[in-house]
């Protein structure tokens, strides 16, 4: 390991800066892998030679693009890692993508790659190693940002090594990312984009020249009183035709083809259609502009139908908003290339933006880009916000052993924006077909047993959960949506005592929330209705009082299940 940065890994605070520093160059190292797994690839293009075989592309699920893995994806990752590492060691938490299990039928390519050193990874893919040139800690001078120390414990790092792999593999390279995301106490703080395939003088240009210099970054942290977004651009490919040492001073801020200095280059990212704009101005209206995929998922299908259903309603004078309001649907790839190119449209003067995500992507998909459109907003004095689709906040389990977003999620940036964010997920919490989708595997228990002399019970909880449900405020202290096992618990005595009794499911009515004061705190109070199978079940309480105080502390609440 390298001693070069001369950082104290053993103590127990760190510079943040330093971090997000540390991040930016080993992300743009792997972008370098990333541009010549594909520069290979267009060789062999040349060639007549290039296929799935030849480029090792693998699917983690048979025949469906999405689950698409690549060299790339596992070279990148190892080089990030490999630079992290030689700077902070391994007490900091670091969560991959490519570390999770459901892998294994690219075991064969691990291997191969396990089989070198991680110098000898970095060049066979043109990379310098830390040794060759240090990782530059230093991008991000606390002469010039304002810097703050927190202690290493209390961070966890999600990294993908490439966001939108399968865009890769159909080379639809604009949407390639390399993601960094920095996470405190279970909060995105931190985060950084490489776009390995960005021209700086034409963002829709594809960047696929061999000679092409240096790769750019979106880096953003918004943590207490310090907060900011800016753009760097980095050089970490080998220059075989420079003889001297390679120098930390080929890092750089981002400029423009006039060579100025551009910190906002990437707001260029986010854009709107020509008829959109062209609508707008005809009819006096506001473009919101909303990125999805190209999935079919009902989640998906849902939002965007209600979505087209308020903003095809003619215009109301006197309503409160005589704006009308121009839907203009991007389908884009990449869950961080949707947020990073939302937050650049919503965060430009008028603009407003939604990003559509059905359930699927994970902590390293969201937490980077979630962590630069919360330094966006307060940099360009914008609203927004992130939440799964129900309203609810996103959780990191700094653990790591639960990173699935399997309730879905929204981004807003703007202030019209939000407005129709907080509709959706309102609306969403009244249908019945998302609902069901989403939560079944929370509020409904094992069916397996159940008799005719259930069938009310079943009945009863059926119309029980047709109604709007409060699911984005009634959860567990870390954030997740309550199973019915959880609850159970609260009554394992009682559940023990009488033989076959379970918990069918349970329901939360968004009609039984009751908001109170209670000395400088604000207490939240519901009520879930609980569903027993077999009759001695009467035994057992129907409802429990779900109590919920915001505490003093940011975004820190003290959840109480309360029997009746």
């Amino acid at each position: 390991m390298s001693n070069s940065n001369n950082i104290n890994k053993k103590k127990e605070e760190i510079s943040i800066l330093k971090l997000i520093s540390s991040c930016v160059d080993a992300c743009s190292r792997g972008c370098e892998v990333i541009r010549f797994v594909n520069n290979k690839r267009l060789d062999k293009t040349k060639n007549g030679k290039n296929n799935d075989n030849e480029f090792n592309v693998q699917y983690k699920v048979a025949d469906d693009p999405r689950s698409a893995l690549t060299e790339a994806d596992l070279a990148s990752q190892r080089v990030i890692l490999y630079c992290l590492r030689d700077v902070w060691g391994n007490d900091l938490k670091i969560v991959g993508e490519e570390d999770s299990d459901d892998a294994d039928d690219n075991d064969n390519k691990k291997e191969e790659e396990e089989d070198i050193t991680d110098e000898q990874l970095c060049q066979k893919y043109n990379v310098y190693t830390p040794n060759q040139k240090p990782i530059d800690c230093n991008l991000l001078p606390a002469s010039t940002f304002s810097d703050l120390l927190v202690p290493l414990s209390e961070l966890t790092l999600y990294i993908d090594p490439m966001d939108g792999t399968r865009e890769f593999v159909e080379q639809r390279l604009h949407n390639v990312q390399c993601l960094i995301g920095i996470t405190w106490q279970g909060k995105p703080i931190g985060g950084i984009i490489g776009l390995p395939f960005l021209w700086n003088d034409n963002p829709s240009k594809i960047c696929n020249n061999k000679d092409e210099k240096g790769v750019y970054a979106v880096c953003g942290l918004h943590w207490k009183d310090s907060s900011f977004v800016k753009m760097l651009h980095i050089q970490n490919n080998i220059d075989n035709n420079k003889e001297e040492k390679p120098s930390n001073d080929d890092t750089k801020v981002c400029e423009t083809k006039n060579g100025d200095n551009d910190d906002d280059l990437w707001l260029s990212l986010g854009s709107c259609s020509s008829t959109a704009k062209d609508q707008a101005l005809e009819l006096d209206g506001t473009v919101l502009n909303v990125y999805t995929g190209d999935s079919n998922r009902i989640h998906k299908k849902h939002a965007l139908n209600h979505l087209q259903e308020w903003t095809s309603k003619p215009i109301v004078k006197g309503s409160g908003n005589d704006l009308k309001t121009i839907l203009d649907v991007c389908i884009a790839g990449g869950c961080g290339n949707k947020i990073l190119r939302a937050t650049a449209y919503g965060s430009k003067n008028d603009g407003n933006a939604l990003c559509i995500i059905p359930p699927g992507t994970c902590s390293w998909d969201t937490a980077a880009p979630t962590a630069i459109l919360f330094a966006a907003l307060s940099k360009y004095g914008k609203q927004g916000k992130v939440t799964d689709m129900f309203g609810g906040q996103l959780v990191y389990d700094s653990t790591g052993r639960k990173v699935l977003n399997d309730l879905g999620s929204l981004i807003s940036v703007g202030k019209l924006a939000g407005e129709y964010h907080e509709k959706l997920c309102k609306t969403l919490r009244a249908d019945n077909v998302i609902l069901n989708s989403l939560l079944k595997n929370y509020w409904n228990g094992s069916n397996d047993n159940l008799t005719a002399a259930d069938e009310d019970v079943r009945l009863k909880l059926h119309r029980a959960q047709q109604e709007s449900q409060a699911v984005d405020f009634a959860r567990n202290e870390c954030g997740y949506i309550m199973s019915c096992k959880d609850i159970e618990s609260l009554f394992s005595e009682q559940v023990s005592s009488i033989n076959g009794s379970e918990l069918v499911g349970y329901s939360v009515p968004e009609k039984e929330v009751m908001s109170a004061n209670s000395d400088s705190n604000d207490v939240t109070k519901c009520v879930i209705r609980l569903f027993w199978k077999r009759k001695e079940s009467s035994k057992l309480p129907t409802s429990v009082v779900y109590q919920k105080i915001a505490l003093e502390k940011e975004n820190t609440y003290q959840v109480n299940l309360i029997r009746e």
